[in-house]
């Protein structure tokens, strides 16, 4: 069974897998199909369905390829940063561990929001985003001043941006973010307990000069 992972980003800007959440349905796609249905509810015909039905998100990108930029659009110029947070989160988007008690508060806050968990909510989803939300809060940032939420082990995205597999050894190496000369994650950038804008990691921070 795939598992989910939080990445923690050291000073030196290198990530390092530190938790495993097992069963990754119990977060991100159970985010998705929540906020699919509060800012999308309308029916395609393509997916018929009973009126106490929910849409499912993973479902219906399968084949609405514009699907997920058109909720995107929505959650970007929506006023509820819970709403935000958790979509931004699950898009393994980088974090600021400074904004860790925010973050922590906007996943409560997701879940005790009226109508968003009914019965797809049981208690062992409830208790996964409990525990999600503490382990956030718990990070030391001193020691490691970013996070990324990996949603599954099934796609190594996260995991390319901090190794990379080196054939004259046959093994992997580490990679730092500053490695990257190319833009490979996007920061959340948050003030006043709002997602104010969006930077990549090269404007974040200095990259190695190009070799002549």
């Amino acid at each position: 069974m795939s598992y989910s992972s939080l990445f923690l980003i050291d000073t030196n800007l290198k990530g390092h897998e530190l938790y495993e959440f097992q069963n990754s349905w119990l977060f991100s796609p159970i985010i998705w199909n929540i906020l699919l249905n509060e800012y999308q509810p309308e029916r395609r015909q393509s997916f018929p369905l009973k009126p106490e039905e929910k849409r499912i998100f993973l479902s219906e990108t399968m084949f609405d390829k514009t699907l997920h930029g058109r909720l995107n659009d929505m959650l970007n110029n929506s006023d509820n940063q819970s709403d935000r947070i958790m979509w931004e989160l699950s898009n393994q988007q980088g974090f600021f561990s400074k904004d860790k008690d925010f973050i922590n508060k906007s996943i409560l806050k997701f879940l005790s929001s009226p109508g968003y968990c009914k019965a797809e909510c049981v208690q062992h989803i409830f208790n996964r985003f409990r525990e999600v939300a503490q382990i956030i809060k718990n990070i030391d940032e001193e020691k490691y001043p970013y996070f990324v939420f990996k949603n599954s082990s099934v796609d190594d995205g996260v995991q390319n941006i901090f190794s990379h597999y080196n054939e004259e050894i046959d093994d992997y190496e580490d990679l730092a973010l500053s490695d990257h000369e190319e833009d490979i994650l996007e920061f959340v950038i948050i003030e006043n307990q709002k997602i104010k804008e969006f930077k990549t990691n090269t404007k974040l921070f200095s990259i190695k000069p190009t070799a002549v």
